[in-house]
């Protein structure tokens, strides 16, 4: 099933939702979930997201696959092709020309656009990096989907972490200076829009 359909909507219902509603519907299938680099997987399936990653029960994730399929969950009509899936989940060949390749694929979805910071009221994806290098295996990142309220630098930050006892997906509060201080070597911002 997808998400939508979890809920007893309509795809139609589901699209008609805001984006925040529509994240908040999505974020809750992956409750409960844990935290894997080796063997990532999603509840549902959505977009382009390869068959073989699709097993409710294993309930481990990473911050690449969860941002991938909650955009992708998010924005069903998105014209999602295998492309913009590795661009989401950085595969190894986008480093180290294109660390920004997740935003790259939500330009190409239609779904959103690269801005400098995260705007006041809106919904972004981020890729955070705390390291980088001149081969694919010097990178240190981590993708989040930060949503902002009217308070200038505050952020609503979900993310698959394995910081805080490998806790997996969850929302959590930050400031954009914070922010900025857990990503030293670069940030790279894509506003979402309202789909």
């Amino acid at each position: 099933m997808i998400p939508h359909e979890l809920c007893g909507m309509t795809a139609a219902e589901f699209r008609a939702l805001s984006i925040r509603a529509r994240l908040a519907i999505v974020s809750a299938c992956f409750l409960g979930w844990r935290y894997s680099m080796s063997v990532p997987r999603v509840p549902f399936r959505a977009g382009s997201i390869p068959r073989s990653m699709v097993e409710p029960a294993a309930s481990v994730t990473n911050c690449s696959t969860l941002t991938a399929a909650v955009l992708m969950a998010c924005y069903p009509e998105a014209p999602w092709t295998l492309r913009e899936y590795g661009d989401l989940q950085v595969y190894a060949d986008r480093l180290p020309s294109m660390p920004n390749a997740p935003i790259l694929a939500i330009e190409r979805a239609g779904i959103g656009s690269r801005v400098d910071a995260p705007a006041a009221n809106a919904v972004h994806l981020v890729q955070g990096w705390r390291k980088m290098g001149p081969t694919a295996a010097d990178f240190r990142g981590h993708a989040v989907i930060v949503a902002t309220d009217a308070e200038p630098g505050r952020l609503r930050i979900l993310e698959a972490t394995s910081k805080r006892m490998n806790l997996g997906p969850r929302w959590r509060e930050s400031t954009l200076d914070d922010f900025r201080r857990e990503f030293p070597a670069a940030l790279y911002f894509g506003a979402l829009g309202a789909g």
